[in-house]
């Protein structure tokens, strides 16, 4: 299972910007409880899920948080945080 990630302005999904694989999904499920108990927001992994570029940063920033808490650099978090450094428009996610 792999997550689709387009910018939010792609409305017709033409150009993927990258996928999140269940890998990194698994590594990260703490911050996105945390992140959905903060904004409301669920990352369907079976559905779509629109995340405009304010809670881009709130995402960032609790990657960074969970990375500077740990001394052992957890690699799918690193993946995904230079994934989603890049957005600058949003995300619209298209899961399986």
């Amino acid at each position: 299972m792999a997550l689709d990630c387009y910018h939010l302005v792609d409305v017709r999904h033409q150009y993927l910007l990258f996928q999140i694989d269940e890998q990194e999904l698994v590594e990260i499920e703490e911050i996105l409880i945390e992140f959905k108990r903060l904004t409301g927001i669920y990352i369907d992994p079976y559905g779509t899920t629109r995340i405009h570029q304010e809670f881009i940063e709130l995402l960032l920033s609790k990657i960074n948080k969970s990375l500077d808490m740990v001394r052992d650099k957890n690699v799918s978090r690193v993946t995904l945080l230079d994934k989603l450094t890049g957005v600058k428009e949003g995300l619209f996610i298209v899961g399986d």
